[in-house]
């Protein structure tokens, strides 16, 4: 796993904010001489093309679920899985009324004027959420029942079975509910859109002739498949948080070695108009937020060295004392890692997209621009 070089360097590290027509504007530059103007380099990645992304899903607030066929990226299904915890009164001893599913609704991408359609299945068997990928596949028991809902609904309560919950009903009562029951699956049955679940917002409410009780959610996940490629878009790159394509960075800093900063700051530039062009009623989300990670092996937890948002002209701009501690150690020989790597907040759980300038586009390249002492 990389480390962060640690060195003196570090007490002239700048907070950047900078402006597109002059990387060297409110970046603080009071820490150099009066009188004395910095130097400004800019490299351009050797490599920043599509990658692989292995996105958490579980554990966060957001279950993904639905199908949708976007004709700029291809098609995608996602299956969420829910999970309940819950203490049934016990001097509560009428008989059980009936039990519905209410889930939160917050996200959508795709139509969101064709009703989804949703299968649910009882999950026969435990299973953590946490650190869990989106490749992941739970096993599923026996069809419960099948709902439908517009996209746009904010609250879906799904009436279960009358003989489900028969079935059920000394699980759904017994105090070690949380052990015996393992939760639902949900798995898309028709419509053009993926929804999105707030865990918090989703429970199992359970009504008796004479009292009510509310099961929470106590974990989620989302499995995401892509079915189908998207469609070229040469020069420009993709990024798509939850499914992929993640964005791969290499620099080539040898020209710079042994060389001290006094700052940092990574800008990619994305084309927006492009990614918010869909069909009518169809809904793609752009990617607002990114981190830039660094990646020493696919195989373990990666390091956060900066985070951007979407500025209105189009850009991401990555700055910080860490990023530049981290190019520090770079140019210092004191970092070993694979490659850097544009993610979405997990916790954001979405599949969010955007198009995003590559090394080809004309004056909206990516660049890494150093900030030299004199």
């Amino acid at each position: 796993m990389a480390r962060m070089h640690q060195s003196g360097f570090l007490l002239l590290s700048l907070v950047l904010f900078v402006s597109c027509d002059n990387p060297t504007s409110e970046i603080g530059l009071g820490l150099l001489e009066e009188g004395i103007e910095p130097v400004v380099t800019t490299v351009n990645p050797t490599v920043f093309d599509s990658g692989t992304l292995r996105d958490i899903t579980g554990a966060v607030p957001r279950m993904l679920v639905g199908h949708v066929v976007d004709p700029l990226l291809g098609a995608i299904v996602s299956t969420g899985y829910i999970d309940f915890e819950g203490a049934f009164p016990e001097d509560n001893t009428s008989d059980l009324s009936n039990v519905q599913l209410e889930l939160g609704v917050d996200y959508v991408y795709g139509d969101t004027t064709e009703a989804v359609t949703v299968d649910l299945f009882e999950l026969t068997e435990d299973w953590p959420a946490i650190g869990r990928r989106a490749d992941t596949v739970l096993t599923v028991g026996p069809l419960v029942t099948t709902f439908t809902f517009a996209p746009t609904d904010t609250l879906v309560t799904v009436l279960l079975p009358k003989a489900w919950v028969d079935g059920r009903t000394e699980t759904l009562r017994s105090a070690d509910f949380a052990t015996l029951f393992h939760g639902f699956a949900l798995q898309p049955a028709g419509g053009n859109a993926v929804v999105g679940f707030r865990a918090e917002r989703s429970r199992l409410h359970l009504r008796t002739t004479g009292d009510a009780v509310s099961y929470l959610t106590v974990r989620a996940l989302s499995g995401i498949v892509r079915q189908s490629e998207r469609s070229a878009q040469d020069p420009l790159v993709t990024f798509q948080d939850g499914i992929g394509p993640g964005v791969r960075i290499i620099f080539d800093f040898s020209t710079y070695a042994d060389t001290p900063i006094n700052g940092a700051f990574v800008r990619i530039f994305a084309d927006t108009v492009s990614t918010l062009a869909t069909p009518e009623h169809f809904v793609r989300p752009l990617a607002r937020n990114l981190q830039l990670v660094v990646v020493s092996d696919p195989d373990e937890p990666v390091i956060l060295i900066a985070q951007a948002t979407l500025s209105d002209a189009g850009a991401y701009r990555f700055i910080g004392a860490g990023l530049r501690s981290f190019f520090q150690g770079i140019l210092f020989g004191d970092e070993t890692f694979e490659h850097l790597e544009l993610r979405a907040p997990y916790l954001e759980n979405s599949i969010d997209a955007i198009l995003l300038h590559g090394p080809a586009s004309q004056q909206r390249a990516p660049e890494d621009v150093f900030i030299l002492s004199p």
